[in-house]
């Protein structure tokens, strides 16, 4: 009986002490894996600061006109751009505009003739573009919705008064200025968002451009603008979206007539939307299925 008794309590302890010593080993590789992972975070926010700083120092060089600091801040940029994990913080698309961007802005800047006013232009959109990136929750290109609005308020005044000119040099402004923020929103929006602000550009610039000059269907097409930003820039607002203008029945046809378009772009957006989404399900499944562990 004792023997028994005895060998019982030997084989207890040693699978006492194994599970102690299993225990103690899976502590020891759990410590090492949170402090690396703790690690590479605290090395990627750095890299990003980085990259953030030295798009600041690119656009503050063109602004003092200093085309050596800018030249070799845009080679620093480049370089830094291999080392920031781009598919965690954007979309494909977004990771084109980013790079193109930045190509664009070395292609200025190494011109053999420097256009002053274009450098300083594409240094301040890749600025913005890095910007979105780095802060996607306060960037600084979401401050131009105000700009917009005045561009539109300008846009109008000039098609109610019938001068084609003032509207085609205001329609310029409105132009630049979405040219100067649509990299940065295609690193934060859907594709298929900043489509529909490209499509209805498209559709301005046309109307615009007619001859001989359409006072109304410019007064028009200016009207779709408001709703369309709102998408972009994802601002909501209690005031109409726009004035019907007219009086009597014209007013129902006008606001059922533009009421359609609006509401086939924005169901057009929605559908591009949807379909977006179902791509990202399907390539994270591939992901998935291609790495079990993941």
């Amino acid at each position: 009986m004792f023997p028994r008794f005895l060998l019982f309590t030997i084989i207890f302890g040693l699978l006492v002490g194994c599970q102690s010593v299993s225990s103690s080993s899976d502590k020891h590789i759990e410590q090492p894996a949170m402090s690396q992972v703790e690690s590479q975070a605290e090395a990627n926010t750095q890299v990003l600061e980085k990259f953030h700083q030295t798009a600041e120092t690119v656009y503050q060089g063109a602004i003092e006109g200093d085309l050596i600091k800018v030249r070799s801040n845009v080679t620093q940029l480049e370089s830094q751009l291999k080392q920031i994990p781009l598919g965690d913080l954007t979309s494909v698309e977004g990771i084109r505009a980013l790079t193109n961007s930045i190509v664009e802005t070395k292609r200025v800047v190494n011109a053999v003739k420097v256009d002053p006013q274009r450098w300083l232009f594409t240094t301040a959109k890749m600025r913005l573009a890095v910007d979105a990136l780095i802060h996607a929750k306060q960037p600084m290109w979401v401050q131009y919705y105000k700009v917009f609005l005045e561009d539109i308020e300008q846009l109008e005044r000039a098609a109610k008064a019938g001068q084609g000119a003032d509207v085609q040099q205001s329609f310029r402004g409105f132009q630049e200025h979405y040219e100067l923020i649509r990299p940065s929103a295609i690193i934060q929006r859907d594709p298929s968002t900043v489509e529909a602000v490209d499509s209805y550009v498209s559709y301005l610039q046309t109307h615009v451009a007619a001859q001989p000059f359409q006072s109304d269907q410019v007064v028009e097409a200016i009207a779709m603008a408001k709703p369309i930003l709102q998408q972009l820039f994802q601002k909501t607002s209690d005031t109409p979206t726009f004035v019907p203008i007219g009086s009597g029945d014209d007013i129902w046809v006008w606001t059922i007539g533009i009421g359609a378009v609006v509401i086939s772009v924005l169901t057009y957006v929605g559908w591009r939307k949807y379909q977006y989404e179902k791509q990202m399900a399907l390539r994270k499944k591939f992901l998935k299925d291609q790495d079990p562990k993941a």
